[in-house]
């Protein structure tokens, strides 16, 4: 194959396409901005394009996925490209999962303070995608849980074991995460951000239990899709929400 001259975009319409991307009040997917060191990748997004995009409505997400490189580069400050993994460690998986989690958790938690993400929502999301009376048994029986007398609920018992969890993770939130909000808003603000601690704790739960099955595939060599799936149980959850809570001109996610 002959090699290509890299085509050169003015940074003018690059800003232009990026920010007709997104203004979109649902933006499609994930935008990733890859590319050699020095043309201005950070630079770009960080000085040029993040305050118009944090502005009014819009909140704005942004990772950095080589900045796990930072102590291996020679001059403190300077930008960390994806060729510096070469020369030091590339970072783990669970690095760059926290990364992308913590991202997402904060978006959301923006959501639930504008009051466009509830209890209610986070409940439908989760059981949409995820059976979760089980689970929410092992939670508010903690310890002393045992599967095998697990009793077949409905629907109507799902919920009431949600509304149970959500109340118990209520009482263990810290009151000062909720400060300078009306006592109706703080009442919102607690159960949602219980709701969504909640829905994080059984997806935790639930990956633990499908831990040995990994593991077995691991050392066999064996491969499930849903297996493979669960490991972005969390993340995935979290985008649905954003999606679903967009709201012109009040809440739009970029």
């Amino acid at each position: 194959m002959v090699n290509k001259a890299w085509r050169i975009i003015p940074r003018s319409l690059l800003e232009t396409v990026l920010n007709n991307h997104a203004q979109h009040h649902r933006v499609p997917q994930p935008l990733i901005l890859h590319g050699p060191r020095g043309v201005g990748k950070t630079t770009l997004i960080l000085e040029r394009l993040m305050g118009k995009w944090n502005s009014g409505p819009h909140i704005t997400g942004y990772i950095d996925f080589a900045e796990s490189v930072k102590d291996h580069h020679p001059i403190h400050g300077q930008s960390f490209p994806w060729g510096s993994w070469s020369n030091c460690s590339p970072p783990s998986l669970p690095f760059l999962t926290t990364q992308l989690e913590t991202c997402l958790e904060s978006m959301t938690r923006k959501g639930i303070k504008l009051g466009t993400i509830s209890s209610h929502q986070i409940f439908a999301v989760l059981s949409k995608w995820h059976g979760i009376s089980t689970a929410l048994k092992q939670i508010l029986n903690g310890s002393n849980f045992n599967p095998r007398k697990a009793v077949s609920v409905g629907n109507n018992s799902v919920l009431n074991l949600w509304e149970r969890a959500v109340f118990a993770s209520s009482v263990r939130l810290n009151a000062q995460e909720s400060g300078g909000l009306s006592l109706e808003e703080e009442t919102y603000y607690r159960e949602a951000t219980s709701a969504l601690n909640l829905a994080k704790e059984v997806i935790r739960v639930q990956q633990k239990w499908s831990a040995k099955a990994i593991k077995h595939l691991n050392q066999t060599g064996g491969f499930s899709r849903s297996l493979a799936n669960s490991a972005t149980d969390w993340p995935c959850l979290l985008l649905e929400l954003l999606s679903s809570a967009a709201e012109i001109d009040y809440f739009q996610v970029i």
